[in-house]
């Protein structure tokens, strides 16, 4: 049996139709991927500034106590303050480095994205 002419053109419109739609939603479907995409790149961007801020600023408090530890360290054998209050502030440095080192890795690891 031959199918008829307008059957076969009602065919080919379903067709085209449902091709149609299949190329909409894959532009849809790139739209939203290279949107997602754009906004990971800007967070990744946004998460790199904001560390080596949060660097720079850990890099100055490190000197900074640093230079403190130092003069404490002068004043205790001086007499004029306790050696817990060196510790006190040797504690400090030694958080403000580590938080620096833990910053530096982060920063390594968004670079790598």
């Amino acid at each position: 049996m031959i199918p008829s002419a307008a059957g076969a053109n009602e065919e080919i419109k379903q067709s085209e139709k449902l091709l149609a739609d299949l190329r909409s939603n894959r532009a849809r479907s790139t739209g939203l991927s290279q949107a997602g995409r754009d906004a990971e790149l800007r967070s990744a961007q946004e998460d790199r500034v904001r560390i080596a801020k949060e660097n720079q600023a850990l890099r100055a408090q490190v000197q900074f106590l640093e230079q403190r530890v130092k003069a404490q360290t002068e004043a205790a054998n001086s007499g004029l303050i306790t050696r817990d209050q060196v510790q006190t502030t040797a504690q400090e440095l030694e958080r403000a480095k580590g938080s620096l080192i833990a910053n530096q890795a982060q920063e390594a690891q968004i670079s790598a994205r």
